[in-house]
């Protein structure tokens, strides 16, 4: 599945940002096949762009009529929705009343759908971890609720993550030489010149 992913859809649709370095210890661990939850990891862009490609070949393999690859499938729209709706009213404030609110729908949808699959594998008997609710979940069911005063894109996680990014490589250039409180105290002056920069220079801030 992987090997058609990046030799049919991403060639198709000339994706940018394409997910690479996929594991097989992103989804277990041979030795204890059953003990985690899988963890995707990449960088942000990667996973936004890769949800697309793994709608498009969950429709190739899954099963039809079977109820549980449903709730997969639902997941996977939801989550290109949530991403796609972002992107085509980034410029705007606030989304507008029928967006904002379908916007809603699909985020609702999204957590309730992981919470069903959540409990459908790890209540079998032996337990299989397939699907996890993390914090971010509950954040997201939150700024759904916000769309039609903020626009979600002021405050996605991908924005977060990407900013820890750019602080940690600013904290790196604070601490040589530096005891705790001189190099948190030189790392927030560089983020203020920083900032005052951006800021000037009239750039959006995400």
């Amino acid at each position: 599945m992987w090997h058609r992913i990046k030799t049919e859809f991403y060639k198709q649709r000339r994706v940018t940002c394409k997910f690479q370095n996929i594991t097989l210890s992103m989804f277990t661990d041979p030795s204890q096949p059953r003990k985690t939850f899988p963890k995707l990891k990449g960088r942000a862009a990667e996973i936004k762009h890769l949800m697309p490609a793994l709608l498009w070949a969950w429709r190739e393999f899954r099963t039809p009529g079977d109820a549980i690859h449903d709730q997969v499938e639902l997941c996977l729209q939801c989550s290109v929705f949530l991403d796609e709706a972002m992107d085509a009213h980034r410029h705007l404030d606030a989304f507008p009343e029928e967006v904002a609110e379908n916007f809603k729908q699909a985020g609702f949808a999204l957590s309730a759908s992981m919470n069903f699959l959540l409990i459908h594998f790890a209540t079998k008997r032996p337990a299989e971890y397939l699907f996890n609710i993390v914090p971010k979940n509950h954040y997201l069911c939150h700024i759904a609720l916000a769309a039609a005063y903020i626009n979600p894109a002021l405050g996605l996680c991908y924005a977060g993550e990407d900013m820890m990014h750019q602080m940690k490589r600013l904290s790196a250039g604070c601490v040589k030489g530096n005891g705790p409180r001189i190099a948190g105290r030189k790392l927030m002056t560089w983020y203020g010149h920083a900032l005052s920069r951006l800021l000037a220079s009239g750039q959006h801030l995400l």
